[in-house]
């Protein structure tokens, strides 16, 4: 099991990645999230359901935690 976390801070894009079949018929798909650092490790969720909405709600999440503590956007 390999657990990663990265601060909101630290988030640069946030990338759906879907196959036809999987938008199509099984509603799921992939979420890149790259982070900015030294090692500029991407963390990957597979499997995701409705994963553009998923997206959204973190894109929006990040945007609110910037916002509320000054962070600027990127």
């Amino acid at each position: 099991m390999t657990l990663c976390s990265a601060s909101y801070n630290k988030v640069t894009h946030i990338e759906v990645r879907q196959g036809v079949m999987d938008r199509l018929f099984y509603k799921y798909g992939k979420i890149i999230v790259g982070t900015a650092g030294s090692d500029q490790k991407s963390i990957v969720l597979d499997y995701i359901g409705q994963p553009v909405a998923f997206k959204n709600i973190m894109e929006g999440l990040i945007a609110s935690e910037r916002q509320e503590y000054g962070h600027s956007s990127v």
